[in-house]
């Protein structure tokens, strides 16, 4: 819980803005990080400071973060160079995510009003948060089993608001019966956001907000006015292409392409054999002369290109780009629409504007290089921001700024506030992992297991069950799985693991049995012997993982005779009274009395005198001396300290369940506690924390939770999706 993202207090203004709270955003993009400092200043935007530092090598693919260490370093020197320029330390930061895998699902959602009072901002936050959860139900439903639950949203626009069932702009301050909006959410795969998360972690910051770079780029370039008519934003970036749709006055589709300015270098590179750095340079002075352009190739040799030969062996990449771009448009918009808005650093190729109006069919000068046209209305400030490559991170801040539900949507654990993410995160698991929970800390860790064999049959002693955590939400016990909204109060209490195993032989060997030979007047007892790796052990030896252990039990005439190396056939063995006979299999505890066969055996023979302390026979002692005294037996292991008193008398016996279509024996927990459907991952190759894509828990045909009471010849299933 240390790196709970708790809600803070805005850090200190410096003298120029004129209002009092901090905007600072980071855009973590696949070539670069650019930070930027501002202040609200009225309905504006005022740029304080502005830097921008490429990473040293690919630490984004394709908006993915896969470097995290790389890329904390360089957000982090941004971050202290724009400190040092506003002369206050930055706590709390906003970000955006690339689009990667992007989902987006349409919602709407309805409440009830009272007609006598006007409508606040509770109301409409409620509204947008049931679209928003709608919207997460209908995502889960309509994925495979690979992608639930791994899924988060980050960012939504309303494309709606009804009163009474009139549509209207704006709902706040009217009065009436009915409400309702309809809106349009995007989910990323939660990996895409947690790196981020991790970033900012690494460099000691908070995470203020988090949207999706298209929805940025649009509040920046694309104002709401103009969004009547069918407008297309295309976010080019290194890694990704982010589309935004525009029409009738709401943003009405989100899309995505894995393909961006980093195939354009990746096409020099193999044009003009040179590395992934030299290419990127080449490519950024290809845009900006018309001369000769220098370079040396992997091999030492230095070489020359014309700007206009360069243009042309890039041409096919170029060409591929536009096309993509160009099919992403249509497949969401449905028809090309009336203009095309391209921002982002991998959008200055000179011919890309003329090659995607060409696949849309429209005018040429319909398809232009966003930049400076967001200044005059959102954003006061004299640095030069005027490039394509600010479109986003200028997005960021202004949406921050203007977002109540940003500001509002906040829960609190264990008494810490903590800011939520647009509101995709609706379940209890999911806040608990973006407020610093480890999986470990939610679900609990059974202990480690120990395998090994067993004459030559595997065997598997299990760790100990790990206590569940303790969830409230609101003062009530809650599932992982039940949504959250706004002002919820969680308190959450650690689960325990559970305790590592740790068998020994006696633990392990059940049917320990003794046989005690009575000869001469001596007595020779003789136990199960076991050997660990061929090496004999007493019962108290410690078993550990991969071990052989080779088990022989006194349990047959002959087997007695070939410990104490007497001949079989010149031999007769009494027990309790009645004659052996060879093929007879002995019990625990038999006690057999031997003697040298005469002309016939008796009937019965006599019982033997207690063995009194006189010198047993030469034989006596030779066997005495081969076999070892019983070792005493080992306290037990110590058990994890059940966290709820015993429960009723049915959890006193073994349960049978079928698992995966095998038959499963449960034996009483040593807690008395019962099984949960958690505790079924011990005896299944699966661990949730290291997802190989969508788990399948089903109990008795039905769709189950982790916490489920399992009961007996229950059903039960888990799996990977797809075995």
């Amino acid at each position: 819980m240390d790196e709970m993202l708790e809600e803070q207090a805005p850090a200190a203004a410096v003298p120029e803005p004129e209002d009092s709270g901090l905007i600072f955003v980071l855009d973590i993009g696949t070539r670069s990080v650019t930070g930027i400092v501002g202040a609200p200043k009225g309905d504006l935007f005022q740029v304080l400071a502005v830097e921008t530092e490429e990473h040293t090598r690919r630490a984004v693919v394709d908006g993915q973060i896969e470097d995290i260490a790389q890329t904390a370093l360089v957000a982090e020197n941004v971050k202290n160079r724009l400190e040092k320029k506003v002369g206050v330390p930055l706590q709390e930061v906003c970000i955006a995510a690339a689009g990667r895998a992007l989902e987006t699902c349409k919602a709407d959602y309805e409440i009830e009003l009272d007609e006598k009072e006007p409508i606040q901002d509770r109301q409409v936050l409620e509204l947008e948060t049931g679209a928003i959860q709608r919207a997460y139900e209908q995502l889960h439903a309509e994925l495979s089993d690979a992608g639930k639950m791994n899924f988060l949203c980050v960012g939504h626009s309303v494309v709606k608001y009804w009163l009474d069932g009139y549509e209207i702009s704006t709902l706040l301050d009217h009065k009436g019966r009915h409400a309702r909006c309809e809106i349009i959410a995007t989910f990323l795969p939660s990996e895409v956001v947690e790196s981020l998360y991790a970033v900012m972690r690494k460099v000691g910051l908070r995470v203020a907000s988090v949207t999706l770079e298209p929805i940025a780029a649009m509040n920046a370039v694309i104002p709401r006015e103009l969004r009547m008519l069918n407008l297309a934003l295309v976010d080019i970036g290194g890694g990704t292409s982010d589309i935004a749709i525009s029409n009738n006055g709401s943003v009405t589709a989100y899309t995505m392409a894995t393909i961006a300015g980093d195939e354009i270098t990746e096409a020099i590179m193999k044009e003009c054999l040179v590395d992934f750095e030299t290419a990127e340079k080449m490519k950024m002075e290809h845009g900006q002369k018309n001369g000769l352009i220098g370079y040396r190739d992997i091999l030492g040799f230095s070489y020359e290109i014309s700007a206009s030969e360069l243009a042309e062996k890039i041409r096919p990449a170029v060409e591929e780009l536009a096309s993509e771009i160009s099919g992403r448009i249509l497949e969401c918009n449905g028809k090309p629409p009336a203009a095309v808005f391209l921002v982002g650093g991998g959008c200055q190729l000179a011919p890309l504007c003329g090659m995607i109006a060409g696949k849309l069919s429209i005018d040429e000068k319909k398809v232009a290089v966003g930049g400076n046209n967001y200044l005059k209305r959102m954003v006061e400030t004299d640095l030069d921001i005027s490039g394509p490559e600010f479109a986003t991170p200028v997005g960021i801040a202004v949406t921050a700024m203007t977002n109540r539900l940003e500001k509002a949507f906040s829960v609190t654990v264990n008494g810490k506030k903590v800011t939520l993410l647009k509101k995709g995160v609706t379940t209890l698991l999911e806040i608990l992992l973006l407020s610093g929970c480890q999986y470990s800390q939610i679900m609990g860790r059974s202990g480690a297991s120990v395998i090994y064999e067993c004459n030559g049959e595997r065997k598997v002693c299990r760790g100990g069950y790990a206590s569940p955590a303790e969830v409230r939400l609101n003062g009530a016990e809650a599932s992982l799985s039940v949504p959250v909204y706004p002002e919820d109060r969680i308190e959450f209490r650690p689960a325990e693991s559970g305790m590592d195993a740790a068998p020994t032989v006696e633990s392990e060997i059940r049917d320990w049995m003794t046989v005690t030979v009575i000869l001469d007047g001596a007595e020779y007892p003789l136990e199960t012997r076991v050997q660990i790796n061929g090496v004999p052990a007493d019962r108290s030896r410690r078993i550990v993982n991969g071990v052989s252990l080779e088990i022989e039990h006194p349990d047959s005439l002959q087997t007695v005779c070939e410990w104490l190396e007497l001949p079989l056939d010149g031999m007769w063995f009494y027990r309790d009274g009645q004659l052996c006979s060879p093929e007879d299999s002995l019990q625990d505890g038999d006690v057999l009395n031997a003697e040298l066969q005469g002309e016939a055996p008796a009937e019965e023979a006599p019982q033997p005198e207690p063995v009194q302390a006189a010198r047993p026979s030469p034989l006596a002692e030779m066997k005495a001396a081969e076999v070892p005294e019983p070792a005493p037996m080992p306290p037990a292991p110590p058990m994890a300290s059940p966290i709820a008193p015993p429960l009723p008398q049915i959890y006193d016996r073994m349960i049978h369940v079928t698992l995966n279509g095998n038959p499963v024996e449960l034996y009483p927990k040593p807690d008395h506690t019962p099984y949960q459907f958690v505790d079924m991952l011990n005896f299944v190759d699966i661990d949730p924390s290291n997802p190989k894509g969508g788990v399948v828990l089903q109990l008795n045909g039905e769709a189950a939770s982790y916490l489920e009471v399992i009961r007996d010849r229950d059903d039960i299933t888990i799996r990977w999706d797809d075995v």
